[in-house]
């Protein structure tokens, strides 16, 4: 089990190795549906990746540029109303229960709440551009009981703006992120090492570090 665990976890530091290649490759295989449900789920890429690389994409003409704002929007506010109903019907006991799962920690809730109190309704707005607040976002507006039409609207808002912001910095960055792309290519193996080695080291001093606690304990 544990091994397996370790397996995984260095498979995945391998790919975020090469994370907006691979990226690229799902928009490319995909499509826009890659694009819908990259920024819908948001892991384990993150919702600002994938329209960054689709802003990029647009900007080698491979995917349109309005089309890449439109499915970004709509992405993002299918997650976010659904974080509002799950709030709204399933109230704070639903949070408590089952957010670790959606990566709502205690601690990550507690800001959240400290956010929304600090600045009320439009917080659902500023809460898009927010990693670590926009995920409770929609399940706090819920629990609070916001009127669905008033979030609806801060939410539309805040979801269009996100979305034309990533893709226009995507698509005005494209050149660097074509020399990102060649740049991970070609160093894509020696950063595998680099990491590998890394995990390597820490696996070694966790290994050191309970050989010296039993060794304490024993004595």
């Amino acid at each position: 089990m544990a091994s397996g665990l370790r397996e995984a976890f260095v498979k995945q530091a391998m790919d975020a190795v090469r994370l907006p290649e691979g990226v690229a490759d799902a928009i490319g295989q995909w499509g826009y549906l890659a694009l819908g449900v990259g920024v819908a789920l948001g892991v384990p890429v993150p919702e600002d990746v994938w329209l960054l690389v689709a802003g990029y994409l647009a900007w080698s003409r491979l995917l349109s540029f309005p089309w890449v704002i439109v499915v970004g929007m709509i992405a993002a506010m299918v997650a976010d109303h659904t974080g509002y109903w799950a709030g709204r019907l399933g109230r704070r006991r639903l949070l408590d229960r089952f957010g670790r799962y959606l990566f709502v920690t205690p601690a990550r809730l507690r800001r959240a709440e400290i956010f929304f109190f600090r600045h009320g309704h439009k917080a659902v707005f500023f809460a898009r551009f927010i990693p670590w607040i926009r995920v409770s976002a929609g399940p706090l507006s819920g629990v609070s009981r916001m009127p669905y039409g008033r979030y609806f609207i801060y939410n539309f808002l805040a979801a269009l703006t996100y979305a034309s912001t990533m893709t226009v910095l995507g698509y005005l960055f494209a050149p660097q992120m074509n020399e990102l792309l060649e740049l991970l290519g070609r160093r894509r193996r020696a950063a595998s090492i680099v990491i590998v080695l890394i995990l390597l080291a820490c696996a070694a001093i966790a290994a050191l570090h309970r050989r010296r606690r039993g060794i304490q304990s024993s004595g």
